[in-house]
């Protein structure tokens, strides 16, 4: 997460250089050609913002800086005035939209992502990046129907792109629905690229559709692939439990909550109990 929001900065930061005459206080806001979260950068950018000498890319950047000192401290409501702040300078950069909407992420409030998500798209409609970013937060909101477009999108430009099919294979399994669609989606993602994540989805898939033995058995190869897929054990003792093994069922159930007592969360929430 704190990769995707550094990488957007530095490419906002290309017109906004940070030379020896500088005032220190901006130095110690833009961290020169490292970012390093500091309490003093958070005073610092605070300094440059509130000293009024700023405008433009240098202004948007130190907000920017520090909203990402914010973020790294979890204070996201302010980390999401800063971004909205350089959002008012800066109306027409998508990227800026695109960082906040990772931040809307993390606090949970997807439906505000996935708005910003949409200016971004608009204000450059053939970037697909902006269109997988937006598939993932709808698919986050359970907005499954317009991920699966969005993913559609992506799968237009990027036919070889295997995390799009599984992406789409996995909603319509949350959703319960176009079950043949999606079983055909994890079945192309696992042509191109097998992994532990697509043998878990096609699991969920034919969970759906109540072959709970080809189920159980697509978690086996998840769980081959990454021991550790504690998702794909707790489906597995589902799946197990609905096949008739109650007892083999709990055991994994209860193996994977110990290991994340979270885990059902997900799943429950679209009735996979």
């Amino acid at each position: 997460m704190r990769a995707f929001i550094v990488l957007l900065i530095y490419l906002l930061m290309s017109n906004a250089p940070v030379s020896a005459d500088t005032p220190s206080a901006w130095q110690l806001c833009a961290g020169g050609t490292q970012l390093i979260i500091t309490d003093q950068m958070i005073s610092s950018c605070t300094a440059v913002i509130d000293g009024g000498r700023e405008t433009g890319k240098r202004l948007v950047t130190a907000h920017l800086h520090r909203a990402v000192a914010y973020f790294e401290r979890r204070q996201f409501d302010e980390a999401i005035a800063d971004l909205s702040r350089a959002i008012a300078v800066r109306p027409a950069d998508r990227f800026i939209f695109k960082i906040r909407a990772v931040v809307f992420e993390r606090m949970g409030r997807f439906d505000r992502a996935i708005a910003d998500l949409d200016h971004a798209v608009a204000l450059k409609p053939d970037d697909v990046v902006s269109y997988i970013d937006r598939a993932k937060a709808l698919d986050l909101g359970g907005r499954f129907d317009r991920a699966a477009a969005d993913w559609s999108r992506v799968i237009e430009s990027w036919p070889s792109f295997s995390f799009a099919f599984a992406q789409r294979c996995r909603g319509r399994a949350l959703a319960d629905r176009d079950l043949v669609l999606a079983l055909a989606d994890c079945n192309r993602a696992l042509d191109l690229q097998p992994d532990a994540g697509t043998f878990e989805d096609r699991g969920l898939v034919y969970f759906r559709m109540k072959k709970f033995d080809a189920a159980i058995a697509d978690y086996n190869a998840a769980l081959q692939v990454d021991r550790g897929a504690v998702a794909s054990l707790y489906l597995r003792g589902v799946a197990r439990r609905q096949a008739g093994d109650i007892s083999g069922g709990d055991r994994d159930i209860r193996l994977a909550v110990a290991a994340d007592p979270d885990v059902g969360s997900v799943f429950a929430a679209h009735g996979i109990l």
